[in-house]
């Protein structure tokens, strides 16, 4: 894609990022390792809700822990192509994408994120940059134990 990807993992019930390789465009989105992902918005943020069990959705949404009216319009969008889009949720004139990694429990393991601008980072170009990343999940995955 030319974006910034961003691997990501829930750590102390936080998305974090763990690793990233920027793009090479002189304008780019860059965010430090560590850093803290939302949880009520935007693409990662949809892998990982996904991923919840039904008790753990349930609390969230009983306990107001976070709004969850975002990251729940995704899921059948996910549910029909393995990945998600998020067009400037979490930033202004930023747009993402993300799916996941799952290990050979099919839990989720990591999520692979990618976000540019939204200028250059279009609804077209997402859609045909989520299938290529939804595969190469897959196959990461498949190294994982995975056999779904």
């Amino acid at each position: 894609t030319g974006e910034t990807v961003f691997l990501c993992m829930c750590i102390d019930n936080k998305i974090k990022i763990v690793d990233a390789m920027e793009s090479s465009n002189s304008l780019k989105l860059s965010l430090d390792i560590g850093s803290e992902l939302p949880k009520d918005k935007g693409a990662a943020a949809k892998i990982w809700y996904a991923y919840l069990s039904e008790e753990e959705r349930k609390n969230i949404e009983e306990n107001k822990v976070i709004d969850t009216s975002k990251i729940v319009e995704g899921l059948s969008f996910f549910l029909e192509t393995g990945f998600v889009l998020s067009e400037e949720e979490v930033y202004k004139n930023i747009n993402g994408i993300a799916a996941p990694i799952l290990n050979r429990d099919g839990k989720l393991e990591a999520i692979v994120a990618v976000g540019g601008l939204s200028s250059r980072f279009n609804r077209e170009k997402m859609l045909e940059a989520g299938k290529e990343l939804k595969a190469k999940c897959y196959k990461i995955s498949e190294r994982l134990g995975y056999r779904g």
